[in-house]
C-alpha cells in the first residue's frame, strides 16, 4: 500500500531538517520571516502545480507504454491474451492515497454484498453484520 513512500520517508525528513535548520540560522528576525515565506511559497507551488503535472505525465508514458505493447503484441500474433492482460492492469492500477484505496475497496465490498443480500446468498465470512 505505501509504496515507494517508506523508501522516500528518510529523504524528505533530512531536507525538512536541513530547511529548517537553514531557516533557523539566519542572521536576523526579518531575514527568517523572508526565508519562511520562500519555502512556503515553494511548497504552495509544488503542491498546486508540479504534483498534478508530474501525475499527468506519468499517466501519459503508462498509456503509451500499454499501447506499445498491445502492438506489439499484436505484431508479433499474440492476440490471445490481451483481455486478461487488460484486466490485470486494471486490477493493478494504484488507485492514488491509501485512503482512497482503501475507500474503494470499501465500496467495491459494499456493492458485492448488496448484491448477495438482493439474490438471497450469505455475506462473506468479513462482511457480517
Amino acid at each position: 500500500v505505501l509504496g515507494d513512500t517508506l523508501l522516500v520517508a528518510p529523504i524528505v525528513s533530512l531536507c525538512e531538517m536541513t530547511s529548517s535548520i537553514i531557516t533557523f540560522g539566519s542572521s536576523d528576525f526579518l531575514d527568517f520571516i523572508r526565508s519562511c515565506v520562500i519555502d512556503l511559497t515553494i511548497t504552495v507551488v509544488e503542491r498546486f502545480y508540479g504534483n498534478p503535472v508530474i501525475d499527468q505525465i506519468k499517466d501519459f508514458v503508462d498509456s503509451r507504454i500499454k499501447k506499445l505493447r498491445k502492438f506489439i503484441k499484436r505484431r508479433l500474433g499474440d492476440d490471445d491474451d490481451e483481455e486478461e492482460d487488460d484486466e490485470a492492469s486494471l486490477n493493478s492500477k494504484d488507485t492514488g492515497t491509501p485512503v482512497e484505496s482503501a475507500r474503494s475497496n470499501i465500496g467495491i465490498l459494499k456493492r458485492k454484498d448488496s448484491n448477495a443480500s438482493r439474490t438471497g446468498q450469505p455475506l462473506s465470512p468479513g462482511l457480517r453484520r
